[in-house]
């Protein structure tokens, strides 16, 4: 069987100045290069331009048009409904104090909440219906859902912690799987899926 070539977004950074002179890089953490490789995907990183925002969409919208799967991560889960037409919390601050801490100070393998995953979605086939943990850091979060999209989990205090699209071409995690593999296994099946 032919391995599969996976694009992964890059992102950029400006160098702190010093003897030389401040430059801009493209790069991505090697956790998601890891995870394709160690499920026999061959990593890409795609570059970005300064304007992330819209080179992920672009990218989005190549997929979209020609039927590629995506899994979207924590701002790439935010990304697909923002593609797909919804909306989202700018910052999870206006929800009340009933809302959870969504930005962990810890470890990224360490899982800080509960999700509870909804049963009869993709996400479930995955990872198994009902409550499991996840790391967590992030302070967007999906408002309105876009159209095509359901919610396939959520945290405690309601927030939606993922979505896919009915056709099984789109997940998107609020979580960072890539982190776990390690101290939760079963987030693998993200990536070998």
């Amino acid at each position: 069987m032919e391995r599969p070539i996976i694009g992964i977004m890059g992102n950029t950074y400006m160098t702190q100045p010093g003897l030389f002179d401040s430059i801009e890089r493209a790069y991505q953490n090697s956790c998601y290069v890891d995870a394709v490789m160690k499920n026999g995907g061959i990593p890409v990183i795609l570059p970005a331009s300064a304007d992330i925002d819209e080179a992920l969409m672009r990218a989005g919208r190549y997929a979209l048009e020609h039927g590629k799967p995506m899994l979207g991560i924590c701002k790439g889960s935010q990304l697909l409904n923002v593609l797909m037409g919804g909306s989202l919390y700018q910052d999870l601050s206006v929800k009340g104090p009933d809302c959870i801490r969504h930005l962990q100070l810890g470890r990224r393998d360490y899982l800080t909440h509960q999700i509870r995953v909804e049963e009869g979605t993709r996400l479930s086939r995955l990872l198994g219906s009902g409550v499991c943990m996840t790391n967590s850091m992030h302070h967007q979060s999906v408002k309105e859902l876009g159209k095509g999209l359901r919610a396939s989990a959520y945290a405690n205090d309601g927030v939606v912690e993922a979505i896919e699209d009915k056709d099984g071409l789109m997940v998107g995690v609020q979580w960072h799987p890539e982190s776990l593999l390690e101290s939760a296994p079963a987030m693998n099946h993200l990536f070998s899926d």
